[in-house]
């Protein structure tokens, strides 16, 4: 064989190991990135903490990683993060494609939780893009299934009908996330597809139920004081008008007393007098009780400014658009 017929074959077998590689490169793009990225970045502590605390394995950090996580400032996140609608608190994003997921740096004690379950919350949003789509849409009737049949929160339910409000067609992305961090719970065939993401999902629960209580129980403990107070003030009107009923009694009585006093008989003098002086008990039990319903009434009204301020701050504290002062997306 002459030399050019050896030159021939070689720049075929080039070419064509060249026309191979480009093949390989378009099926498996994915991978050459996600190796390209992960090879050059770098997470900051914060960054594999919040992994680490999510119990995330090796390829949930990986989606984490890919996507380059940063925990921003209010200011900040505002600007990646944007939110229009005022009565929703957005603590997270994630920009489709693998272009980022930026967190907002809560920094409110009683909100200990909240950032590593929305970081667990937006991987699960990059996990379920790479599902393939013949088992995404069989995961997506077992999850709708599971939702409609089982899932009695009414936080949930609140926050699925917001989603579905906002972001209409992306309910199922939104519910892997939500089951995926905030129900203990799910049946097997669900359960199994997230241990692909975390060893223990079980503790992610765990970290949104102590930072949700933080909302729902002082919500609570306003409802019960906003009762309260409501029965405290029906039963200090309730008392005012007998109190007033009774004085009228009493001045009427006196005024019997003091015209009659020379033509009643003594023992119905008597009587009148003993009336008069139960007239005035009740009298003075009913201001007793008046006094004391009113110091509970005001004692009540304290707690519940307090419980109202305590609020305030934790809302305040995951409002990015409130820059002077739960959603995850």
């Amino acid at each position: 064989m002459g030399k050019s017929k050896k030159w021939e074959y070689f720049l075929l077998l080039i070419l064509i190991m060249t026309i191979g590689g480009v093949f390989w490169i378009a099926k498996n793009g994915e991978k050459v990135r996600d190796f390209y990225t992960l090879l050059t970045y770098k997470p900051p502590q914060t960054i594999v903490n919040l992994a680490n605390q999510d119990t995330m394995t090796s390829y949930g950090k990986e989606l984490f990683y890919v996507n380059k996580p940063e925990l921003l400032s209010k200011k900040a996140f505002a600007s990646q993060c944007p939110n229009t609608l005022e009565e929703d608190y957005v603590i997270g994003c994630y920009h489709v494609n693998d272009n980022g997921i930026y967190l907002l740096n809560v920094l409110d004690a009683n909100l200990k939780g909240i950032v590593p379950v929305t970081a667990a919350y937006e991987m699960l949003h990059a996990g379920y893009a790479r599902i393939p789509l013949t088992q995404r849409n069989l995961l997506n009737q077992q999850m709708w299934t599971f939702y409609l049949k089982d899932v009695k929160s009414l936080a949930i339910k609140q926050q699925m009908n917001s989603y579905l409000a906002t972001e209409p067609g992306e309910q199922y992305d939104e519910l892997f996330s939500v089951l995926g961090t905030e129900v203990k719970y799910l049946p097997n065939n669900i359960a199994s597809v997230y241990k692909q993401y975390f060893k223990d999902r079980n503790k992610i629960v765990g970290l949104y139920n102590n930072y949700q209580a933080a909302f729902t129980s002082r919500q609570q403990k306003i409802n019960n004081d906003k009762t309260n107070l409501e029965q405290l003030k029906i039963a200090i009107n309730s008392s005012e008008n007998q109190l007033n009923q009774t004085l009228v009694k009493i001045n009427l009585l006196k005024t019997q007393l003091n015209n009659s006093q020379q033509t009643l008989y003594r023992t119905s003098m008597s009587n009148q007098i003993n009336a008069y002086n139960n007239l005035v008990n009740v009298y003075n039990n009913l201001l007793v009780s008046i006094k004391a319903n009113i110091a509970k009434y005001n004692t009540l009204v304290n707690n519940l400014n307090s419980l109202v301020l305590q609020e305030q701050q934790l809302i305040k504290a995951i409002n990015a658009n409130n820059i002077t002062a739960p959603i995850n997306k």
